[in-house]
């Protein structure tokens, strides 16, 4: 996955996703939550923004209880100002000049051109900026492929037949982005390699990573 807010463990394939759990509580009625908010009336449960952490969500309830959801994955991001704000991993339209796709909200943006060919992908965080372009298949056939399949609500695109039998598939979540090369056949190659662009006067490192499918992490510096 690429991890925020570090550019580290850049290429993470065929990792294992820890989906999101809730794991809702109620406090008494007429409570104080973390000594900040007393019980208003209220028609339906109503989240409060003031008391939201990275992993949880906190509402205040019709009958004056609270409820706090917790979360076994980042939900919420600081934003700019430091506020936390909901993570949105959606594909939205970009207005990035050569890219199609970004996700709607997080600490670090991911976009998608609407061709695998060139660079068709780019990472961004406050710690810097990295591109990837596909190596090692023929750039007119790349150009020729079709559109990218996406499932915006999902946060998920898949480039179909980058060669003949070869798709290649990207999922964002709310740590990072997920990336599957999908082998359709047994006769395609099995290894591809990427080109990763750092932005200028950046540096990029590259260590490897215990337990990994992916051997090796990059980091910026």
């Amino acid at each position: 996955m690429f991890a925020a807010p570090r550019l580290s463990a850049l290429l993470c394939r065929h990792g294992v996703l820890v989906a999101l759990s809730a794991v809702p509580f109620v406090l008494a009625a007429g409570a104080q939550v973390h000594g900040a908010v007393a019980a208003r009336s209220v028609a339906s449960p109503v989240e409060l923004p003031a008391l939201r952490t990275e992993l949880s969500r906190t509402f205040e309830n019709p009958d004056g209880s609270f409820t706090d959801q917790v979360f076994s994955e980042p939900v919420n991001f600081k934003d700019a100002n430091g506020a936390w704000q909901p993570i949105d991993s959606r594909l939205m339209p970009s207005s990035a000049s050569g890219f199609a796709y970004e996700n709607a909200a997080n600490s670090f943006s991911v976009r998608f051109a609407n061709s695998p060919a060139g660079t068709f992908s780019q990472f961004q965080t406050t710690a810097g900026r990295v591109s990837l372009s596909l190596l090692g298949v023929d750039p007119t056939a790349l150009a020729a492929a079709k559109p990218p399949v996406v499932a915006a609500a999902d946060g998920e695109l898949v480039y179909p037949s980058v060669e003949p039998g070869v798709n290649l598939a990207y999922r964002v979540t709310a740590t990072g982005v997920k990336e599957s090369i999908v082998l359709a056949r047994s006769d395609v190659p099995a290894s591809y390699s990427f080109l990763l662009h750092p932005a200028s006067g950046q540096q990029l490192s590259a260590k490897r990573e215990p337990n990994w499918t992916s051997p090796v992490s990059v980091d910026t510096g």
